[in-house]
């Protein structure tokens, strides 16, 4: 039976690829949207058809003080709705952004007695919590190190129970988890305990749907394909510079996958947006942001799908285009969510989001198989 106090689940996320990936999976048992926080005050809307809602503060790069302004300023609207709502952060599983000072505004706002459930374990990607480490292959970082003077408990998920909610308000409680075993564990008892969850995706998801209590549709994502799209074109528009992107984008063009520079759109951008077959746009986003004009969303308008890879790259491109908010229909593979941009020059058009450290060489070809309809 559906949960009559429950009418909102709000997520906070500083960049729109983890907003709309973490939104793809709320949309399998949810009306999910993602939304920045500077245009949230102006879609009061919303609330009428969309019970979870993701709030992009896009505070991963800016400065500590206006990051936790902004987390400050997304509560207080919530608060002054007057509505019945439970709230998750989502944090960059690679710790990346203002962890600390965004999840030190959830603990001064005492929601929920102001006590965060954190863990960093996403089983699909080897991602791992160990005794307050994030770890993958040979990589361990501290986690308690990012919050300083706020106090952190660790702890491992088979003793969650023995903790009563009274020793941990105030506080960061992170959980040592290693699968969803584990992640189903840690949901049950922020849910039982009326806790406030933060992770990159499983747990928070995990916890909506034990709120909404409602079966998880087997594949939104193709049924919506099926029901609303014939995509022919597709344009990877790859503004990360990581590693793992420049290993994507070259396993792509070793399958016969165009690849173009941010200038070579500027100055040649009819024939390469009239040739057939998907491309791929790859640039530096901090080097070249400058060049991003209307000219490139223009440029954008003749493909069905754009796929955007890079936190930063995903912010701009939907902000400069005027859309106004992307409603989530799904999701291609952890982190990897699909929506419909609404609103600007853009609207309605399908946009796909990856952040540069997610999945394998063959991602973007996986990409393409799912957005055609192949797989």
């Amino acid at each position: 039976m559906e949960d009559k106090k429950l009418r909102h689940f709000f997520v906070i996320s500083d960049d729109l690829t983890g907003a709309n990936g973490i939104a793809g999976r709320l949309a399998s048992f949810c009306n999910a949207l993602v939304v920045n926080y500077d245009v949230l005050i102006n879609h009061i809307n919303l609330l009428n058809d969309s019970n979870c809602i993701v709030v992009n503060t896009k505070s991963r790069v800016i400065n500590e003080n206006e990051a936790k302004y902004r987390v400050k300023k997304v509560l207080n609207y919530i608060l002054n709705l007057g509505i019945d709502f439970k709230i998750g952060k989502r944090i960059d599983s690679a710790l990346r952004g203002n962890i600390k000072s965004e999840i030190e505004a959830i603990i001064e706002a005492e929601i929920n007695g102001g006590s965060i459930i954190l863990t960093d374990t996403i089983p699909e990607y080897g991602r791992f919590t160990d005794k307050g480490f994030t770890v993958i292959g040979d990589e361990r970082t501290s986690i308690t190190n990012i919050f300083g003077s706020i106090s952190t408990l660790i702890v491992d998920w088979k003793n969650l129970e023995s903790i009563d909610k009274s020793q941990i308000k105030g506080k960061v409680v992170i959980v040592n988890s290693y699968d969803y075993e584990g992640i189903n564990t840690i949901a049950n008892y922020v849910f039982k305990n009326d806790l406030i969850p933060a992770d990159p995706l499983p747990l928070i998801s995990t916890v909506a749907w034990l709120y909404f209590n409602k079966p998880p549709k087997i594949n939104p994502l193709s049924d919506y394909l099926r029901r609303h799209r014939n995509i022919e074109k597709i344009c990877f528009f790859i503004g990360s510079t990581h590693r793992n992107s420049i290993r994507q984008i070259n396993f792509a063009q070793s399958h016969g996958i165009s690849v173009y520079s941010l200038n070579d759109v500027i100055y040649d951008k009819e024939r390469i947006a009239k040739a057939d077959g998907d491309v791929i746009i790859k640039f530096d986003y901090f080097k070249d942001r400058d060049l991003i004009s209307r000219d490139v969303v223009d440029f954008l308008k003749h493909f069905d799908a754009i796929v955007l890879s890079g936190g930063e790259t995903a912010n701009y491109i939907v902000e400069i285009s005027g859309g106004e908010y992307v409603r989530a229909v799904g999701e291609i593979m952890p982190l990897v969510g699909v929506g419909i941009i609404i609103g600007g020059e853009l609207n309605g058009k399908i946009i796909v989001t990856k952040g540069g450290l997610i999945g394998g060489e063959d991602t973007y070809l996986k990409i393409i198989e799912t957005i055609k309809g192949k797989r």
